[in-house]
């Protein structure tokens, strides 16, 4: 099979809004898994009030996620994304003056409030810039730009950080937050196709509109099938590896950067086959095969305990890996399934309820990693995320009886675009 060129299809709007995300993944990348380190080992915060302070994060995301699928629906996705850079930018830049567990607090509460609107406001942006032949398309390249920013920054802060030396996190967190306000001086340069005044109309009278929303079952099953999924994978990712990997494993913190480096560079090189392989086939079926690999890549983790040296860190990148060959397969699919089941005028409420899953997962997922790891009960909590990842699976499967073959990805038209890629 060919590599695909997908590309070279993409308009230019879209090509600058995948600049724009590259730029910030990366600088995300030089903290994303660091926080808990940081806040325990730097900032003297007990181990798992610094998970909380993730968890915090993600609850304030899920109460204000509504608020901002409306806003997005009301004042278009690119006005409420550079509002959203602007935010999370400045609360990314304070995370280098916190000193005190109720300064982490306040400073994850503006991190918040940007990341309530800032995943849900991209997926629509991008959505509105690429038609549904290409939609998934989209979404799988979206999702390789970034984990090669998130690496690429991931690699630089391995060479950096010092747990001695507390300014090297101090410089960290600053340039995490320019790599926002740079992506927010590419907005202007995104053209947003121009909505018609019944498209207007119909937004404005859906102001509120989460009961139309939420009356769709189909979306009903999917949020809940993505909420167990994210929870025991994505949720669990960002604290529970490096946890397990120097509380459990007894790693130095310098191969943190090593293992997420291996899911980069896994993502990178497998995306382009999976976009291509994912076209044409069942949706559903390609989410119950992400929460097994999900399932085993935790599995193969847990064992890195058993393990020393150099053993255990082949053992911990092999099971990310696995990990990351999962992401490639949800990364084009999970958006891509939501926005074909949104109607355009609420698109943003649609993704806002996605993207739920995300803020729930992130909740649930650091805090028992932070208390099962944090109380000696590493092992339990492999047990968990592995049970949680196949119940993923089960749910995922239950789909299928809800979705016609179009809303699966299981089109003629779709079947035809696989095969002239071979």
């Amino acid at each position: 099979m060919s590599l695909p060129q997908q590309p070279a299809t993409f308009s230019r709007s879209v090509r600058v809004l995948l600049v724009g995300m590259v730029l910030s993944s990366t600088g995300s990348g030089l903290t994303m898994s660091l926080l808990v380190i940081y806040l325990s080992s730097v900032r003297g915060i007990a181990t798992i009030i610094a998970s909380l302070v993730l968890s915090w994060v993600a609850i304030v995301s899920l109460a204000l996620g509504p608020v901002g699928g409306s806003l997005i629906d009301r004042f278009g996705a690119r006005t409420m994304l550079g509002f959203a850079l602007a935010v999370e930018g400045v609360g990314v830049g304070l995370y280098a003056l916190v000193s005190t567990t109720a300064g982490a607090f306040a400073v994850a509460t503006v991190t918040a409030v940007g990341g309530a609107v800032i995943w849900s406001s991209q997926s629509t942006l991008l959505a509105q810039l690429s038609g549904e032949e290409s939609r998934q398309r989209v979404f799988g390249v979206q999702f390789m730009l970034l984990n090669l920013g998130l690496g690429m920054g991931g690699l630089i802060a391995a060479s950096i950080v010092d747990l001695s030396d507390p300014a090297t996190f101090v410089r960290l967190y600053l340039v995490d937050a320019v790599s926002y306000l740079t992506f927010l001086v590419a907005l202007p340069f995104i053209r947003v196709p121009q909505r018609t005044p019944e498209q207007v109309a119909a937004a404005e009278e859906a102001v509120g509109g989460y009961r139309e929303v939420l009356s769709d079952r189909r979306l009903r099953r999917l949020v809940v099938a993505y909420l167990v999924l994210l929870t025991f994978g994505y949720g669990s990712l960002e604290a529970g590896v490096p946890l397990y990997l120097t509380r459990v494993a007894g790693m130095p913190v310098r191969d943190i950067g090593v293992v997420f480096a291996v899911n980069t560079g896994v993502i990178v090189i497998a995306q382009w086959w999976t976009i291509r392989f994912s076209e044409g086939r069942s949706r559903v079926s390609l989410l119950v095969a992400v929460g097994v690999l999900w399932g085993a890549s935790w599995a193969v983790m847990g064992g890195s305990a058993l393990l020393a040296g150099t053993v255990a860190l082949v053992a911990l990148c092999a099971g990310m890996a696995i990990f990351a060959l999962a992401e490639t397969v949800w990364s084009p699919v999970a958006p891509a399934l939501v926005n074909h089941l949104a109607p355009d005028h609420l698109r943003g409420r649609y993704n806002a309820v996605s993207a739920w899953g995300y803020s729930v997962g992130g909740a649930i997922g650091p805090a028992l990693a932070g208390a099962l790891i944090g109380a000696s009960l590493g092992g339990v909590w492999i047990a968990i995320v592995v049970i949680g990842s196949l119940a993923g699976a089960l749910l995922s499967l239950s789909l299928r009886p809800l979705l016609t073959n179009a809303e699966d990805g299981r089109t003629a038209d779709t079947a035809a675009v696989r095969g002239s890629g071979s």
